[in-house]
This record gives structure tokens, sequence and C-alpha cells, in this order.
């Protein structure tokens, strides 16, 4: 035991935060006993330790397992403390915001992070007008908005508002250019300020660029997706590609590559550098430019925390080549969750470490050594898609409900594309862009590379069959979880812990199908003037809706979750003051009065509209 203790110190320190992190966000234990009896058990193990010589060190670490326990269910209480929105929606009432980050433009509205005055974050859809004057980054507001959080549709839809939650955001509100009173500005130092205005100018120079390109340029090199049409967003999402428009561990990875290459002059994965004793400065530059690129992308959390796992990554490589990779990288999530316990939850930081792990475990035993170094290439992208693939199916199902069909061909085009072409292109163009020929040239070449990369993910999605659409619940996504975590295992009944959780996975979904198809139920959906009514029985329903399109992306979630076969949409006559439909067997009226608000279907008692 103390030779894993002592060979993976972080796994175990980390394993004893997410579990406090886990237990406290869902209240499975009282947070006052539980860190009561934390302290007593910690306390007697430190003086236990203290006093007896013999297992001193297993005693110590038990204490310092208890503590971690403790501390990661106090810091996720306070976090989602800090997240919690306590005045029930109501009237409008008036808040003191700081605006913290740049507005983004949706359809109708401006989106605006905001800080209020308890030091709450949330979020402001101020609406477009021709005279409003967009806010700045520090500049004061006094807002009249009701503020609050928005609740899921149904228990299979996506709930925007714990998302918030998770992301330390209290709430959102709606507010117009009458309801902003502009109070003064106030200025933000530091270095963030000043990466904004290089990462300004960094966009300026993609002027001129095609719309489509310049929109995927800036989601792909600097984590900006604010301009990706919607057709733009399925083509890469049907084709298994939409990782390449999040900056997040395979951006920094690839550059994190390059920059290795470049400080260990080509001799990296050769151990002759390591006995340099230049390693600690190139060490300290790769750490700067990484550091350096995490703030030009604006230090987002996918971002934040590949740098910091690429860091200890690629300096442990280079300072002590034949340390242990899973302790780095559980070193680098402990550090995260010890100040962030939320982002626990994010789907990104799963996503990232699950692929990770399943590459640094699987990789080694699908390596391809031949002559060819050309076949060797090809085949190590797709050894490195299929263990990515395997450690972030569950999530990808879970949080996406989608799975693409070729993401192996995807990959074999799209990752050398972006590896040894796009990145190392665009940094050239950086350096080349102040040169007027030069710059037009590289310029011109960087936006053709662009083309190419979208008409190949275009293409992929294109072909039958390029994408399937799968849902888990919970319980069948940590049964997943499980079956691949017994594959990562070393040891001889991992085999069979892995059968059996498979037998389990099989029988828990064949199950689930057979209670979708006894069920009955109704939903109601509303937004804005738009109404659906979803009466389901078994695998079959019917949706009654003023907006066809609408019904069919509200219900979607639902119908994939329970199994929905056949799905029939009736128009709802939005000028008639009743409607009336059958639902086993019994009449449902449908009510709206004079200004047309409508409510939610009931049961309508015998005489309630005379002849209907």
């Amino acid at each position: 035991m103390l030779k894993h203790l002592r060979k993976y110190p972080f796994a175990g320190m980390l394993a004893t935060l997410i579990a406090g992190i886990l237990l406290s966000y869902y209240e499975v234990l009282p947070l006052f006993r539980a860190l009561v009896a934390g302290g007593v058990l910690f306390a007697l193990l430190l003086l236990t330790g203290t006093v007896f010589v013999r297992g001193r060190e297993v005693l110590w670490w038990g204490a310092v397992w208890v503590f971690l326990f403790c501390f990661g269910m106090w810091n996720s209480a306070c976090a989602v403390q800090r997240s919690e929105w306590d005045e029930p929606p109501g009237e409008p009432q008036i808040y003191c915001v700081q605006v913290t980050t740049e507005p983004v433009e949706k359809a109708n509205s401006w989106q605006v992070h905001v800080r209020l005055a308890d030091r709450k974050e949330a979020i402001l859809y101020v609406m477009k007008d021709s005279l409003l004057q967009l806010p700045a980054v520090g500049d004061m507001y006094l807002v009249r908005t009701s503020i609050s959080r928005p609740m899921a549709a149904d228990e299979y839809s996506f709930d925007y508002g714990k998302y918030l939650q998770q992301q330390g955001i209290a709430g959102t509100g709606v507010v117009s250019r009458a309801g902003m009173l502009f109070l003064r500005h106030e200025r933000v130092r530091g270095f963030v300020p000043f990466m904004r205005s290089v990462r300004s100018q960094v966009e300026h120079l993609f002027d001129g660029f095609a719309l489509r390109e310049r929109s995927v340029l800036e989601a792909l090199l600097l984590g900006d997706r604010r301009h990706l049409s919607a057709d733009t967003r399925e083509a890469f999402a049907a084709s298994g590609a939409m990782h390449v428009l999040a900056v997040s561990g395979l951006h920094v990875g690839i550059i994190a590559s390059i920059l290795m290459w470049i400080v260990t002059l080509g001799k990296w994965r050769k151990p002759k550098y390591t006995t340099d004793n230049h390693h600690y400065w190139r060490a300290a530059v790769l750490c700067s430019f990484l550091v350096f690129y995490g703030f030009l992308t604006g230090l987002s959390p996918s971002v934040t925390r590949s740098v910091l796992m690429f860091i200890l990554l690629a300096v442990g490589s280079l300072i002590r080549p034949k340390r242990s990779r899973y302790n780095d990288v559980a070193s680098s999530a402990f550090l995260i969750l010890m100040f962030s316990p939320l982002t626990l939850f994010h789907s990104g930081f799963l996503l990232s470490y699950s692929a990770v792990l399943a590459i640094i475990r699987f990789y080694p035993s699908l390596r391809l050594y031949t002559k060819s170094k050309f076949l060797n290439g090809v085949w190590s992208t797709v050894a490195v898609s299929l263990c990515a693939q395997l450690g972030t199916l569950p999530w990808t199902i879970y949080y996406f409900h989608r799975v693409s069909n070729y993401f192996v061909l995807t990959n074999l085009g799209v990752l050398p594309l972006v590896e040894y072409v796009l990145i190392p292109t665009f940094f050239v163009f950086l350096a080349l862009s102040a040169l007027p020929v030069a710059g037009a040239f590289i310029g011109g070449l960087l936006e053709r590379e662009t083309w190419v990369l979208n008409e190949y993910v275009s293409w992929v999605q294109q072909l039958p069959g390029s994408s399937a659409e799968v849902y888990l619940n919970g319980w069948l996504t940590a049964l997943l979880v499980a079956i691949i975590v017994c594959f990562m295992l070393r040891g001889k009944g991992r085999r069979w812990a892995a059968g059996v959780l498979s037998m389990v996975f099989v029988c828990s979904l064949v199950y689930d199908y057979a209670c979708a198809g006894r069920e009955q139920d109704l939903q109601v959906y509303r937004r804005s003037n738009s109404l659906a009514v979803m009466a389901r029985e078994g695998t079959a329903c019917v949706v009654l809706s003023n907006d066809s399109a609408y019904a069919l992306s509200a219900t979607h979630d639902y119908r994939l979750a329970r199994h929905v076969q056949t799905c029939s949409v009736l128009p709802l006559d939005s000028t008639q003051r009743y409607t009336v439909f059958r639902w086993q067997g019994e009449p449902y009226v449908i009510y709206r009065n004079k200004y047309g608000k409508v409510y939610r279907p009931t049961l309508l008692e015998q005489g309630g509209l005379g002849n209907y």
C-alpha cells in the first residue's frame, strides 16, 4: 500500500476530495455532523500517528484524506451558496451591477455578465436598440430587472439553471435600454485587460476573410464561437469534430508538442536532452508560452485546466522523464478542484480528463512500429482517436445525446490538418502579418486551409448515418463509466468485473425500454407565445401546438429519453378560445383568455362547455 501511496500520492488525495464534493453537492450527508465527525477522526489519526512510530506514514496519510474529504464538503457547500439566488421571481427590482465581460451578440439581445453588489454573478440580456450604447468591461449601472434562475422544461431536458449554478452564476434577467442608468466606469487594471487588447488586435488580422472561415478560425484559435452559424455548428457536431472548435486540451496539447520540439531542438522523446543542465530554462520557456496562450484565449475554464495539465505533463517530462503521468494528471485535477469544486460537474472537465487518461492507458498498447513513417503516423492518429472516443463515450452520450459514427474518418483528416498545417500557419501569420506582401500571402494561405477544413467536415456530415442519437440516464452512465474504468485498471479480476457490469448495463437498458413502453404522461411546454402540449402513451405521442418547430425542439429530449418512436403534431388554433382533446379516454381543455394567455390543460368536467 505504501508503494502505491508514494508513487501516486495525488490519486488518493483527488479521490477523497471528489468524494467530499459529491456527497455535499447531492446532500447525502448532513454537512455540520460530517464536519464534526471528520474533525474528530482527523485529530485521532494525527495523534495516533504521532505516538506510534509503526504505521505512522499510513496514519498520517489517512489524516490527510480525512482533511481533504471535509474540505471538499465545506468548499462545495460554500460554492453552491455563492451561486444560489434566494429571491423569488416577481416584480422587477433595482440592482447595482458592474460589467465583467464583453457583450456577446444574440439574436434579439446582448448577453452581458455582471457582478452584483453582494459579489454574486448574473447574466443580463440587454434588448437590442438602435440608441443603445454597448456596456464596456468595468462599467457600473443601475438596472431595473427581475433576476431568476431558469427552470428545466421537464426532467429530461437540459437544465440551464443547474448549468448556471455550476458555473457560479446566480441567475439571469432581461433589461431594456430604458431600464439601465449609467453610473461610472471603473478601470480594470492588471494583465487581463492588456491581453484583451492583444486578443482584439489578433481578431482584426482576420478582417477580409470569408465569414465562415473567419468564424471557424476565431473559434478554433481564440475560443470565440459567437459568430459561428447554425449550419457550421451542426456540421462539426454531426461529423464528430466539435472538439476542434472548443479551445481545450487538443489545442493546448498541440501547442505544447510544438513548443517541446522547439525548446529541445528537435530532440523531444529522446533521452539525450535530459542530461543537459538547461532543461529548467526550457521548462520555464514552455510554461511562459502556454500561460500566454491561455490569457490570449480569455482564460476560459477549459483552457485553464488544459494549460495547467499540460504544464505539469510537459515540465514533468522535461525535468523527470520517468515520473508517473497519472500522478501529473491527478495533481492538475486536484489543484483545479481545490479552488473551484463545482468544476467537477462541467462537461469539459470530464471530457478532457477522460480523454487524457484513456490515451495514457490504452495508446501504448495500440502503437504500431513499422519501417514506414507514414503508416505509423496514420495509425497513431487512428489509435489516439479510438482511445479518446472510448474514454469520453459515456460523457458524450450523457451531455450531448449524440455519437458520431465516422469519428475516425473525421479525425484522420481534421487532426493532421489542424496540428501540422493550421496552427503552425497561424503562428507564422502572427509573426509576418506586419509585412505587406508576406502577411497577405500567409493570410490567404490560412484562409484557404480553413476552407479545406470546412469542406472536409461538411463532406463527412453528408455521409449517410453520420451520427446517431442515444440517451442514457445517470444510472446507466455510471455503469458505463465503471465498465471503462475496469478496463483501465490492472489485475486479473478486472475482466470479470467488467463482464458483470456489462450484464447489469444491458439488463438495465432493457428494463428502461420496457418501462417506457408502459408509461402514460402529459407534458406542457411554454415559451413566450408558443405552447406545446404532449400526450404520450408508451412509445407514441401526440403534440398539440401553435408552433410545430417549437413543439418538435421542446419535446426532443423527452421523446429521446422515453424512446418515443412515433410523434404526431396537431395544430392548436390560436383564434379559438377553447381547444379540447382526449387523452386516456378523458376530455381535456386548453383555455385561452382574451389577452391571449394560454393555461395548461385541465380535465374537462361534463357540461363545463356545453356540447363540446
